[in-house]
């Protein structure tokens, strides 16, 4: 599904719930957890929130926000080097993918200031949480590597 950059980011500022009442564990190494969240308003839009770790890099962590259930408005790479964006510009270390229309999730940016320490996985989790405007949040239990 192709949308505009402005309809993602109206999407992406839309406030989002988790609805259910138990605790998750953060994912191991390899696995990942896909959470439903929905907006209240207007009407009861899905979206989810993905949680994934890396099997061989235990430092790589995902987290994204995805709408219409494959649209990814934005997601957050952390334990990377880098990312190469279509312009052959470079984002080095942790970095966010925000949806851009015609490049769906392909570009990405470096880490805006409300991320305010990368080497913190389950605070940046939470902070992610915050950027996508999930207001009712899911409980993830923090669990030893």
């Amino acid at each position: 599904m192709e949308l505009t950059t402005q309809r993602a980011q109206e999407l992406l500022k839309r406030e989002k719930h988790f609805e259910g009442k138990r605790a998750y564990n953060f994912p191991l190494p390899g696995k990942r957890l896909n959470l439903e969240l929905f907006s209240r308003t207007p009407g009861r839009l899905p979206f989810l929130l993905d949680i994934s770790r890396e099997a061989f890099n235990i430092a790589k962590h995902t987290f994204q926000n995805r709408v219409y259930t494959t649209v990814i408005l934005a997601r957050l790479d952390l334990g990377v080097r880098g990312h190469h964006n279509p312009d052959d510009t470079e984002v080095y270390g942790p970095h966010l993918h925000l949806y851009r229309e015609g490049y769906g999730d392909r570009w990405a940016y470096p880490l805006p200031r409300e991320f305010t320490n990368s080497e913190d996985v389950f605070l940046t989790l939470d902070q992610f949480m915050d950027y996508c405007c999930i207001i009712t949040k899911p409980v993830i239990n923090r669990v030893l590597y």
